[in-house]
This record gives C-alpha cells, structure tokens and sequence, in this order.
C-alpha cells in the first residue's frame, strides 16, 4: 500500500469520526488541530481518488448496451454504437476538469 492509500484510510477514519461527533466541521478541526483547508483537500481526494488510466473495455454486440462511466463528479452513459473520437474527446475534456 502507497504513503497515499495510507493517508487515504486514516483520512476516511478521521471523516467517521467527524461524522460521528455531531460537531461542525470547524468545531471538529479545532478539536483535532487539523486545519479546515487540510479537511476540506482531503474530503475531496477521499471523494474523487485519482484515476491511475484508461482501462481496457469491451462493448457487448447488445445494441442496447450502455456503458456508465464516471469521471470526477460527472456520470456519462455510452451506447455501444458510440462514436470513439467524440468520446476520446468528452472525457480528455472532462478529464482537464474534474
């Protein structure tokens, strides 16, 4: 496991126990002595863990197939008659801002 995974983990234990105390986040961290920017990066890395590349795909022959991809907060459905250079295209754009 990476330095990062491990951060990842502690931060999603730290995030229980935010939940858990009922406080706000800014009573939480001054509790903690974390500081609210450090809270706030880390719920989004925790949220959104950085997509290492492309993976392979296959498409059924189903016409009726559609595949769901997320990247960062944005869902994007794909017919499995899709057109490969638009899609090549949505998610470099999507992927620049997410």
């Amino acid at each position: 496991m990476s330095s990062h995974d491990v951060r990842l983990a502690e931060w999603r234990d730290r995030f229980a126990g935010h939940r858990l105390s009922g406080m706000s986040v800014t009573e939480w961290c001054a509790a903690e002595g974390i500081p609210v920017n450090n809270y706030y990066y880390w719920r989004k890395r925790v949220s959104n863990p950085p997509v290492s590349g492309w993976m392979p795909v296959t498409i059924a022959d189903d016409k009726s197939a559609v595949l769901t991809l997320r990247v960062g907060r944005v869902w994007v459905d794909v017919p499995s008659d899709f057109d490969e250079a638009l899609l090549s295209r949505v998610l470099t754009t999507l992927e620049a801002r997410c």
